[in-house]
């Protein structure tokens, strides 16, 4: 697992690539707090997610109402098939969850 978080505009990309699983969410946890603690909104980019569990999940849910707490902007610049196929087969709709942003 890969975890990569720079300001660039004004806004927080988060890049996570490889596994996102109950083995890499507290260590997730621990590197997203970090982001949370700057005064800007974050931008999240999945698409490099190869594998992705339930824990996964609840994860990428904490810091959607982690944001929604603090009051900041949190987007999805892409999110990989595993992604999205974990979110549907637990009855989530990827699209309502996370603002999905359009690559330029």
């Amino acid at each position: 697992m890969a975890f990569h978080c720079e300001d660039k505009d004004g806004t927080i990309h988060v890049t996570i690539d490889g596994k996102l699983s109950i083995y890499e969410a507290p260590t997730l946890r621990d590197q997203i707090q970090q982001c949370f603690r700057k005064p800007e909104d974050l931008i999240l980019d999945l698409g490099g997610v190869t594998e992705c569990d339930i824990a996964g999940v609840q994860f990428l849910v904490s810091v959607r109402a982690t944001a929604q707490m603090l009051g900041k902007t949190l987007a999805v610049l892409s999110a990989s098939e595993p992604i999205t196929a974990i979110m549907e087969r637990s009855g989530l709709d990827p699209s309502v969850l996370f603002e999905t942003l359009k690559e330029d």
